[in-house]
């Protein structure tokens, strides 16, 4: 088992003015590479073979693995680094783009009134974030009310809302920001809510509501097998 750092689909200053050129170049070619590099050596380090792609599978794998407990918990932090940001970068596209198409768009309406009100609650909870995590508009089945569909969450360092504890956070991501220091800080320095805000021009929606589509129809969203 090996994995390779997953390409952009744009080049470093594709997403400027509002992600620089050097953010990107360092957040992809060192962060994620970094993370890739680590779970690599962990696996060659104790031969694993065949890993679950399915997250909350590799969480409990993990549990079971005989290794060193700090090396559980580096496996399980540099996994989850690799499959949050390959998620992220997935997720961004040109500036200015598309906005939710007509179907995401009345999920959207449907779960937070409009999709203004929708941003507002996202920027909300991003903003509340104490250290390092991520905001995730997640996609959750519900069976009394099918509408009431998408919720949003947060997740410390390199969680995921697919093996998270918490049953009520646990859901198909379909959209999400990363709100490491990393992700932002050279361009913004402590202006966290003017990354945020910025966050909207680069959002490739057309993903999005792909992203959306597949959880919706019982897809999985998210894998190990996307750092492959």
């Amino acid at each position: 088992m090996h994995y390779e750092v997953k390409e952009l689909a744009f080049t470093h200053d594709a997403l400027e003015p509002y992600l620089d050129r050097q953010t990107m170049e360092l957040h992809h070619g060192k962060h994620l590479a970094a993370y890739v590099s680590n779970l690599n050596a962990l696996i060659g380090k104790y031969g694993l073979g065949k890993i679950p792609t399915d997250l909350a599978e590799f969480a409990a794998y993990v549990n079971t693995l005989d290794v060193e407990e700090g090396d559980r918990r580096r496996l399980s932090f540099n996994a989850g680094g690799m499959v949050n940001h390959n998620f992220y970068f997935e997720l961004l596209g040109a500036p200015d783009g598309i906005e939710p198409d007509e179907t995401l768009s009345e999920a959207l309406k449907a779960n937070f009134e409009s999709v203004e009100n929708f941003k507002d609650a996202f920027r909300q909870a991003a903003l509340g974030i104490m250290g390092s995590g991520w905001t995730w508009l997640c996609f959750q089945a519900n069976e009394m009310n099918p509408k009431a569909s998408l919720f949003i969450c947060n997740t410390s360092n390199h969680d995921s809302p697919l093996s998270i504890a918490d049953a009520d956070r646990r859901g198909q991501p379909v959209l999400c920001l990363d709100l490491w220091e990393h992700a932002y800080y050279l361009k913004y320095q402590n202006r966290r809510a003017e990354f945020i805000d910025a966050f909207w021009s680069v959002i490739n929606w057309r993903k999005v509501g792909e992203l959306y589509g597949l959880a919706a129809t019982g897809y999985a969203t998210m894998s190990l097998a996307k750092g492959a």
